[in-house]
């Protein structure tokens, strides 16, 4: 055992924090590096203690930006506060303009802000200009790409904080690309948010592209609050949600209720539904009920036996799965669902 391990040991005896995940790299890994402290998934409180521990028992033991980055990754606030502190003097270590994006993408807002108002001494220029993120006396900036990336992955407060007055002419606004990724991941919140009238000349809308994705994805709290708005979906969502077995969105899309903006799935959305075993979403389609919007895989039907058969089997032999297994016996009904209602019966499973 190393100098490292032997006192990252001691710790976790002598300060219990029912941190077992520490205890776990140790016995884990024969050389252990600082990496696995930042690593770890632990308690912000405990982590600044380990860290401030480690490094006061063990002066060998270096920070490098590359490190504060992997703390920014984290979210550990007081770690971060403490490698920049000026009482380390020589052993002052800042983060690079790598962490503010994943630090976005994340959601950490309090270490977002800390990040933007804290001056870096490891800011290369040339970096920054080439990444859009031009240095203002060695701080960081946010860019258009940062905010549709916190739409994406819905976190509204950093939206609202980049897009703040407060902070001048370092606002940072989202685009209809973060508008139409919010809506193919759900966040109604983010939609409702960008579209609000009081952004005036900034009020941002999804477009048809964002509607589809909600449909493939399976968002129907989305659609119909677009469809409020205006944004309409395609046949490409329709057919991509019956590709997804998402047969609420392909009843909701072909309600009458819906007007002139009624879509309907077409015969590739059958043939895709069919080579994911979505055997509901097959029968429905072809259901005498839907009249003259009754769809079959008509000359995709083919390709869609002999694809799903071919899965069927590679199932069998890669994976020796049993006949049994949920996801074969899905797809195994389909096919035979398919070979009955259509003529080409030559194509085995076996």
């Amino acid at each position: 055992m190393n100098t490292l391990q032997q006192f990252l040991l001691k710790f976790c005896i002598e300060y219990y924090y029912d941190e077992l995940i520490i205890v776990q790299h140790i016995q884990e890994h024969k050389n252990i590096s600082i990496d696995i402290l930042f690593r770890t998934n632990t308690n912000r409180v405990f982590m600044l203690h380990v860290v401030q521990w480690v490094f006061q028992n063990n002066h060998q033991v270096f920070c490098t930006p590359y490190h504060a980055d992997i703390v920014a990754y984290g979210g550990y606030l007081e770690v971060l506060k403490w490698l920049a502190s000026p009482d380390r003097g020589d052993h002052q270590v800042f983060c690079t303009y790598r962490c503010v994006n994943v630090v976005i993408l994340k959601g950490y807002l309090e270490v977002l802000k800390w990040l933007m108002c804290t001056r870096t001494h490891n800011v290369n220029i040339m970096q920054m200009h080439n990444n859009n993120r031009e240095a203002d006396n060695n701080q960081f900036i946010c860019v258009e790409d940062d905010a549709n990336g916190a739409a994406w992955k819905g976190h509204l407060d950093i939206l609202q904080w980049l897009a703040s007055p407060d902070r001048g002419e370092y606002q940072v606004f989202c685009t209809s690309d973060g508008a139409d990724n919010a809506s193919k991941y759900g966040h109604l919140d983010v939609l409702q948010w960008l579209a609000n009238e009081e952004r005036g000349e900034h009020q941002v809308f999804c477009t048809g592209k964002g509607a589809d994705s909600a449909a493939e994805n399976g968002h129907l709290h989305i659609l119909k609050w677009l469809h409020s708005k205006h944004v309409f979906c395609t046949e490409d969502g329709a057919d991509n949600a019956a590709k997804n077995g998402r047969l609420d969105i392909l009843k909701w899309l072909s309600s009458p209720e819906r007007g002139e903006h009624q879509v309907f799935c077409t015969s590739a959305g059958a043939a895709n539904a069919a080579w994911n075993g979505h055997l509901h979403v097959l029968q429905w389609l072809a259901s005498p009920d839907r009249g003259k919007y009754q769809v079959f895989c008509t000359k995709n039907t083919n390709d869609a036996i002999v694809v799903a058969c071919e899965l069927y089997k590679c199932m069998r032999q890669t994976y020796n799965v049993e006949d049994n297994n949920v996801e074969m016996s899905k797809l195994l009904e389909t096919i035979q669902w398919l070979q009955a209602h259509n003529s080409y019966n030559n194509i085995t499973t076996r």
